[in-house]
């Protein structure tokens, strides 16, 4: 699922490093318009692309991840 997330750039960071465990090369996006993406596998075992937008980022995946790391992690 799709989902848009506002954040600031330091809450991103935050994400992005208690979201994957492995991250894999976005091969199926090569050529793609010039954004930041990032694919890999989460905490939960799922495979998941996060994008990189001006205001937040976009999250194909399971929201709930999302949702478990704004709600126990530091996000300053």
């Amino acid at each position: 699922m799709l989902t848009e997330y506002a954040c600031t750039r330091r809450e991103l960071s935050c994400i992005i490093g208690n979201l994957f465990t492995e991250i894999e090369p976005p091969c199926e996006r090569c050529g793609a318009a010039d954004v930041l993406t990032i694919s890999g596998t989460t905490y939960t075992g799922a495979r998941a692309v996060l994008t990189v937008t001006e205001h937040g980022f976009t999250f194909d995946g399971d929201p709930a991840e999302v949702a478990r790391i704004r709600e126990r992690r530091c996000l300053k």
